[in-house]
């Protein structure tokens, strides 16, 4: 049996899948099974009222940082849920704007540098794990969040020398 999880693409920036039913289960977080000769129908909601979050990156010193990533990550016990995650760079301002969040918590990061798509490899979040900044965001949610880029280029050149 093969395990089915939905994305929808094309929706407006504001909305969020709310709920998934097959059936008589639920397969918003886990997915669903289809089993031959089963009768059962697939219902998608679709909430337009997602949550938004928009703020600065900025760097040690405070000044803007333009053209990093800016990472929304779910709460641990969430983080297999791919649909959670929200990710972009911030403009020449350092601005980020995400919308269309599901409802929920999750920790804010930015990083000067690093791989896209790696804030979904626990062991990459682990060593920055207390830098990301808590938010919680419930339905129809504005907030604003300023955040400091963590500072993962030059980190090596940066270690005192063992000669």
């Amino acid at each position: 049996m093969v395990n089915y999880h939905v994305e929808i693409d094309g929706q407006s920036k504001d909305c969020y899948i709310k709920d998934i039913r097959y059936g008589p289960s639920d397969g918003l977080d886990d997915g669903f099974t289809v089993s031959k000769g089963t009768p059962a129908n697939l219902e998608i909601t679709i909430s337009s009222r997602g949550a938004r979050l928009q703020g600065t990156a900025s760097d040690a010193d405070g000044l803007p940082a333009a053209g990093v990533w800016v990472v929304l990550v779910p709460s641990t016990p969430h983080r297999s849920h791919h649909r959670l995650y929200k990710s972009l760079t911030t403009d020449q301002y350092g601005h980020f704007d995400f919308r269309g969040i599901a409802p929920g918590d999750y920790k804010l990061f930015s990083w000067d540098e690093v791989e896209s798509g790696a804030w979904e490899d626990a062991d990459f979040l682990k060593p920055f794990e207390e830098k990301g900044e808590k938010v919680t965001v419930l339905e129809g949610d504005a907030k604003s969040v300023n955040l400091t880029t963590i500072k993962t280029v030059g980190t090596e050149e940066q270690k005192p020398d063992n000669k």
